[in-house]
């Protein structure tokens, strides 16, 4: 039993891939296909990161496959030309140099089931639209740079997706105004004023002078009565000189003035 007779017995068609759809089918083992060069699929990009795509002609493959989605980006200086393209005239395949190198931005790698067709729809992740894109589905091994000559035969659908006009001046950051915090007012508290105790003033008594009554020397006034009759302005001068005081003076005066009248 041939191996072609082996699939057509047991092999059940899946595609095996995170963020792809499989929708392959079994076919009919004759006539399968080894799914090892680009030649043996057919895809189409329907849009710059999402590409569905089989095997020709719905041909069942012979093994298990592996196919690679991957993005690249492409320089910024891209002229927006075809990748490549052949020169009947000279005979040559001529190389658009604007195009490459282009570096891995990611990839999905797909199993396709032996015995099926490997119908699948793959979405990648993608570089900004503010770049130049390329998005290829390929077989063999997963390929980080692409040159001039890009996948080679392994590739069987790709896209090239040019770059829109986008701003590449960074905004101006404002900066975040902090709130100013005020600071919380303390009421000031007043001293509570005590009331001032006035000292209680203790009147003063004033020492007020005692003037003592002048003692007349009744003894001396008596004799100066009893002598002004005999002796006159002479008996007054004594008494003068005995240091009566100013109101005996004036007590003998009145008594001389009377006795003589």
């Amino acid at each position: 039993m041939g191996i072609r007779e082996i699939i057509s017995i047991s092999a059940v068609g899946i595609a095996i891939v995170a963020g792809a759809s499989a929708t392959a089918e079994p076919v009919s083992a004759s006539n399968c296909v080894e799914g090892k060069t680009g030649r043996d699929f057919v895809g189409k990009w329907t849009s710059r990161d999402t590409v569905t795509f089989s095997t020709k002609h719905n041909r069942p493959l012979c093994h298990d496959t592996v196919i690679n989605v991957s993005s690249y980006t492409m320089p910024d200086h891209y002229d927006g030309k075809v990748f490549m393209y052949y020169d009947r005239a000279t005979n040559k395949t001529i190389y658009n140099k604007t195009a490459s190198p282009q570096t891995l931005h990611a990839t999905k790698k797909v199993t396709l089931r032996a015995g099926t067709n490997g119908k699948t729809t793959v979405t990648v992740d993608t570089p900004s639209v503010c770049k130049n894109v390329q998005t290829d589905a390929y077989t063999g091994p997963e390929q980080t740079v692409i040159g001039p000559k890009g996948h080679g035969p392994a590739v069987f659908a790709w896209k090239i997706s040019k770059k829109v006009k986008c701003d590449t001046t960074k905004p101006v950051e404002k900066p975040v105004e902090k709130p100013v915090e005020k600071p919380v007012e303390k009421p000031v508290e007043k001293p509570v004023e005590k009331p001032v105790e006035k000292p209680v003033e203790t009147p003063v008594e004033e020492e007020k002078e005692v003037v003592k009554p002048v003692e007349e020397e009744t003894t001396e006034v008596q004799g100066v009565a009893t002598e002004l009759p005999q002796t006159g302005l002479g008996t007054l001068t004594r008494v003068l000189a005995g240091g009566a005081g100013l109101s005996l003076l004036a007590a003998a005066a009145t008594a001389v003035v009377q006795s003589r009248r």
